[in-house]
């Protein structure tokens, strides 16, 4: 029992001292750019504001939150790309709807 715990605190202390080793972090995949990121949150608010989306403080505040959560986590360009996919198709179907709503005797 007492080996097993010298044995856990050594293999943590191994760990620590690799976590203190600098370096740039290398990832295997395509990191999304800041450019990217902004293109994003610019889609995002704007089909928002399409579906009119009343937040409870500000569209600004609203997207800030967005970010914050997107931000905890590095995505790669094809989450971006993933991203603006799912909004274009909730706006072709806000579209979509409003003409049915607008003109209820079109056929779909």
């Amino acid at each position: 029992s007492l080996n097993l715990a010298q044995a856990v605190m050594i293999y943590v202390y191994e760990l620590f001292h690799a976590s203190l080793i600098q370096g740039e972090e290398t990832y295997p995949w395509q990191v999304a750019r800041h450019a990217e990121f902004e293109q994003l949150f610019a889609h995002l608010g704007q089909t928002l504001e399409q579906l009119d989306t009343r937040p409870a403080t500000t569209m600004e505040n609203y997207i800030a939150r967005f970010r914050r959560v997107l931000s905890r986590m590095p995505l790669e360009s094809r989450d971006i790309k993933l991203l603006h996919t799912l909004l274009g198709a909730v706006k072709r179907r806000a579209e979509a709807t409003s003409q049915t709503v607008s003109n209820p005797n079109q056929a779909r």
